[in-house]
């Protein structure tokens, strides 16, 4: 049974559609709201889960204080 709803490409990707993407560092769920890159609101909690367009598997909070500043 988990061979044929594993075996087909379309049916895998619609069950894992339902979970959300995380960040690869915190594991947060991310957002996918727009934000300008100079817009930093480091105390907006949106801002921090949104995905960042530089690495777009991590959150703008880890990019900024894990990545860019190491």
């Amino acid at each position: 049974m988990a061979s044929k709803v594993f075996g087909c490409q379309d049916l895998r990707r619609e069950i894992l559609s339902y979970f959300p993407d995380r960040c690869f560092q915190c594991k947060n769920i991310l957002l996918n709201k727009s934000y300008s890159d100079n817009n930093r609101c480091y105390r907006d909690y949106v801002w921090k889960h949104t995905k960042n367009k530089k690495m777009p598997n991590v959150c703008n909070w880890c990019y900024y204080y894990v990545y860019e500043y190491n």
